[in-house]
């Protein structure tokens, strides 16, 4: 107990804290600056904490880094798992309003009508299906979801872009904060290969998506997956000259395009 009677905060929760000061200042110093021109001294000094703080939480410099490349690929994950949580929120919402037949038809017959005459009903005026088996519009409905699920989840890739590019950054935005301090890294730097995984996992999060757009497309999902990295990575490359995000507008509008035509 301290003086005042209060439990003293324990040296795990001080320490857990001056980690996340110490990991905060990094971010800001590393983006605004650079990783080489960035010292131990500044990022102490922004953070508000003793020199030995910093090798209490971290081996080195470059153990910071490390740190400092997963943070902010992380950050970058919860942009997209929110992009996706608000696509599929949309979609729910436009199921429960109702305006029409889930398929986007306006509820009138057409020619698909035909293929069921003659059978047999169910109340509600849907097929019956066999037992025990999906009926038609089910499964109409789950491959439409599928595809609905697909599209939205590549556009949220390029949405969690464009919104990393929005962030407020005391220098302006300067692109992509992985890919700059793997620029200023020696070749076989651990660095780099935190990158290069990063970056692996955006396009493999693109390929799935792809595979629910294109059931049973295997290796064409994987190509127009590699060719949607390409056009994400040189957007951000061109926004982070230009210091805003419409490149990355038009390489979404553009993805959007190229799915649509799939």
């Amino acid at each position: 107990m301290s003086e005042t009677g209060t439990a003293a905060p324990r040296p795990g929760r001080r320490r857990g804290a001056a980690r996340e000061r110490l990991l905060a200042a990094a971010a800001r110093r590393f983006y605004a600056d650079g990783v080489a021109a960035t010292g131990i001294d500044t990022i102490t000094a922004e953070a508000g904490v003793a020199k030995m703080s910093l090798y209490n939480n971290f081996a080195s410099k470059a153990d910071l880094v490390r740190a400092y490349l997963d943070a902010r690929h992380e950050e970058w994950l919860d942009l997209y798992r929110r992009r996706l949580q608000e696509a599929r929120a949309r979609r729910e919402g436009g199921r429960q309003d109702g305006g029409g037949a889930p398929d986007g038809r306006d509820g009138a017959p057409d020619a698909r009508d035909g293929v069921s005459e003659g059978r047999d009903r169910a109340p509600d005026g849907r097929e019956e299906a066999p037992d025990g088996a999906p009926d038609r519009q089910d499964r109409v409905s789950d491959g439409r979801d599928r595809v609905s699920d697909g599209r939205d989840g590549v556009l949220a890739v390029f949405d969690a872009y464009a919104d990393h590019a929005a962030l407020a950054y005391e220098h302006g935005f300067r692109g992509c904060g992985l890919l700059n301090a793997a620029a200023e890294l020696p070749a076989g730097d651990e660095g780099r290969a935190v990158v290069r995984r990063h970056k692996e996992e955006v396009e493999v999060l693109l390929a799935g998506h792809l595979r629910e757009l294109l059931p049973g497309r295997q290796e064409e999902a994987r190509r127009v997956a590699e060719h949607l990295s390409f056009l994400l990575e040189g957007a951000m490359a061109r926004a982070g000259l230009e210091g805003a995000g419409t490149r990355l507008d038009h390489a979404r509008a553009m993805a959007a395009d190229l799915l649509d035509r799939l």
